[in-house]
């Protein structure tokens, strides 16, 4: 179980009285969790990943600009993968990019937010951390 799914779990517990000081051990479906939380963020058995294509090109002013942000978030450890749309012509065509530089973000690999041009690096951040 992930460090999110014990506390959404533990909490469930306490504040439907199945926990008390006296008790060691404790025992909750994901369905029970499940049924506290919003649906988009239920737990189905495995964590959600959100992940991101970022499209860009050699002769693209703006994604030259925006390319250093991006080189950072990949090195603090967010999964961002680049692409050229020049050397890698049939992703941007399966992506439907038609414009440059767009970031597409799946989560689980299923695309969930894009956007076409720079951001700053916190809203960046809040769009990968949904």
């Amino acid at each position: 179980m992930n460090k999110k799914s014990l506390i959404l779990t533990l909490l469930f517990c306490v504040l439907s009285g199945q926990v008390s000081n006296n008790e060691t051990k404790v025992i909750v479906t994901e369905k029970q969790v499940n049924a506290m939380l919003p649906v988009s963020n239920q737990i189905h058995g495995q964590e959600k990943i959100r992940t991101a294509k970022y499209f860009t090109a050699t002769w693209c002013g703006p994604c030259k600009d925006f390319k250093p942000i991006i080189l950072e978030l990949i090195s603090e450890g967010y999964n961002i993968t680049v692409h050229d749309v020049d050397q890698e012509q049939n992703l941007p065509t399966q992506y439907n990019v038609n414009l440059i530089p767009t970031t597409v973000i799946e989560e689980n690999g299923v695309e969930v937010d894009r956007f076409v041009g720079a951001l700053p690096k916190l809203q960046i951040i809040q769009k990968l951390k949904r």
